[in-house]
């Protein structure tokens, strides 16, 4: 089982950067090893969009006609119906755990146990986080200027070089993709049934056993790029930044520098998202056209790409969000 090389370049950013960028908002006190290790189903949900956008690249997968789930609306109602999921979980488990301890009351104990310990909320936080690092990352042209084949095949190799960086500097030796658990393939399913009741009417719906098999065949591909860029030596990647830099760096220090504004951009995004989403009557589609909007200005404003040969950077606005991360206004996820 492999991805297929014309593909292959499509992430925007690696799946251990998407860690880190979920990481840094949402557990920003944990390190990178740490917030992989504790938060599963925010990983699991981080690198989620992919699975239904790309597996149809994996040789042998049947995970087709889903791309249309890797969408920022897609992932708005994902988080709004997190919270009634995961509502209704702890009341079953609670429910279930007060029952009596017969046979069949145990095995739906153990069921409602099972899908009470998924969090939904996190999972779909990670969700949206890949979706709006993706747009940056596009917008910026920082990964792939167009989306040629060529272009792809050498941003593959950009993506793993800057994976291996994002690693290096977290001091992360060791990070563990999770596996999706059966209730979150029922959860997704659920989704993709909410969106096309509230948002799109066209929007395909997938079973619980269809996300499931698309997360068993993404799932080899992550771990396998994951652990390409935990392996490559300093020297390699760091030659790659400077080879497959758009920005024409001379060295790997002048490489990461110029990336630097497009990552300072995926997190103001996300802030402004955050508080989008989370406003009372916040709906799927509106909420992502003011984020998008918002996009647009920034780079607009010349501040998501480094600054021209010669010119001097612009200072960075001052940061009025405090770093404690945004899980405390979905509690669910906590």
């Amino acid at each position: 089982m492999f991805l297929l090389l014309g593909a292959a370049a499509c992430f925007s950013w690696g799946p251990i950067t998407h860690y880190q960028f979920a990481c840094a908002e949402l557990a920003p006190e944990k390190t990178l090893e740490q917030c992989v290790a504790q938060h599963p189903d925010l990983i699991a949900g981080d690198d989620f969009p992919d699975a239904f956008f790309f597996d149809r690249f994996i040789e042998g997968s049947n995970c087709t006609g889903f791309t249309s789930f890797h969408d920022n609306a897609f992932a708005t109602q994902m988080l709004i119906s997190a919270k009634a999921w995961d509502a209704k979980s702890a009341a079953a488990a609670a429910e279930s755990s007060s029952s009596s301890s017969s046979s069949s009351s145990s095995s739906s104990s153990s069921a409602a146990t099972a899908a009470a310990a998924f969090n939904a909320t996190e999972f779909a936080l990670g969700y949206a986080s890949h979706m709006y690092a993706d747009d940056v990352g596009f917008f910026s042209n920082a990964i792939a200027p167009a989306a040629t084949y060529l272009n792809w095949l050498r941003a593959w190799t950009y993506m793993v070089a800057i994976d291996a960086a994002t690693a290096a500097a977290a001091k992360a030796v060791a990070i563990a993709v999770p596996a999706l658990p059966s209730a979150g393939g029922a959860f997704i399913a659920s989704v993709s049934a909410d969106f096309r009741a509230h948002v799109d009417p066209r929007a395909p719906l997938i079973s619980a056993p269809q996300v499931m098999e698309c997360a068993a065949a993404w799932q080899f591909t992550l771990r396998d790029k994951t652990a390409e860029a935990l392996a490559q030596l300093e020297v390699t990647w760091r030659h790659e930044l400077v080879e497959f830099s758009p920005y024409n760096a001379s060295d790997a220090d002048e490489a990461l520098a110029q990336l630097a504004p497009a990552k300072a951009c995926v997190s103001r995004v996300w802030k402004r998202y955050i508080a989008l989403a989370s406003a009372p009557g916040a709906r799927p589609g509106a909420v992502d056209t003011e984020a998008a909007a918002y996009i647009a200005e920034l780079f607009e404003r010349g501040e998501c790409a480094p600054p021209p040969a010669g010119a001097a950077a612009a200072p960075s606005p001052p940061s009025s969000t405090p770093r404690a991360g945004p899980l405390g206004r979905f509690p669910e996820a906590g």
